[in-house]
């Protein structure tokens, strides 16, 4: 089965990606996508283009009891417009401090996890249950993930081109390709026109002196 990750206003990418693949790795998930969003619009448009694609979508950001912790911003994507009643059922993962979040909708789950690979890897065996249960997966056991041996090689993970690359959303990220692409046209096409005109200014020279060089 595949499944993606939406990282919001996320730091640890790169040990986050790394985390959930190492623990969804024996339920047969594998990574497709991943993307990166810098404010709510963003995260909303990220999540409603995954829901598209895979029946997991993982998503990654702060979670802090704040309007715009990542869960209550999720949960309000999902709520029908107009609806006064709260009709999205989320679902807590929590071990000591550490918490997590996730979201059946259909055949559909949602996992909204905090923006550290610590805290993921303590709810680790949490979140595997968690989706085990929704897909009706067999679990079979797991040790916990080792976060020092993740650390030790995350640099030469870092560097294996098969690692799913984030590719940040549209909004901003495309609008600066834009701008760099338009001004790499305009030098070029004033160099093409500084050109033509160096090359008629010495056809004029040759032709003033009578077909002569000197």
């Amino acid at each position: 089965m595949k499944y993606e990750i939406v990282f919001y206003r996320s730091g640890q990418t790169a040990g986050i990606q790394q985390l959930t693949e190492k623990i969804l790795s024996d339920l047969d998930f594998t990574i497709t996508n991943a993307s990166a969003a810098g404010d709510p619009k963003e995260l909303g448009s990220c999540v409603s283009s995954a829901l598209k694609r895979n029946r997991l979508i993982i998503v990654a950001g702060c979670i802090d009891d704040s309007p715009q912790s990542t869960e209550k911003l999720v949960s309000g994507f999902l709520k029908p417009a107009g609806s006064k009643k709260e009709s999205i059922s989320m679902q807590l993962i929590k071990k000591d401090r550490d918490r997590a979040y996730y979201i059946k909708s259909g055949n559909q789950m949602i996992l909204i996890l905090p923006d550290s690979a610590e805290s993921i890897s303590a709810l680790s065996e949490e979140i595997r249950k968690a989706a085990a249960l929704i897909f009706s997966i067999e679990l079979k056991k797991q040790s916990e993930p080792d976060m020092k041996n993740i650390a030790s090689s995350l640099d030469s993970k870092l560097a294996d081109r098969s690692r799913i690359k984030v590719l940040p959303s549209g909004s901003n990220a495309e609008k600066s390709n834009e701008r760099k692409l338009k001004k790499m046209k305009l030098i070029i096409i004033m160099l093409l026109i500084l050109g033509a005109l160096e090359l008629g200014a010495a056809a004029a020279l040759f032709f003033l002196n009578g077909g002569r060089i000197f």
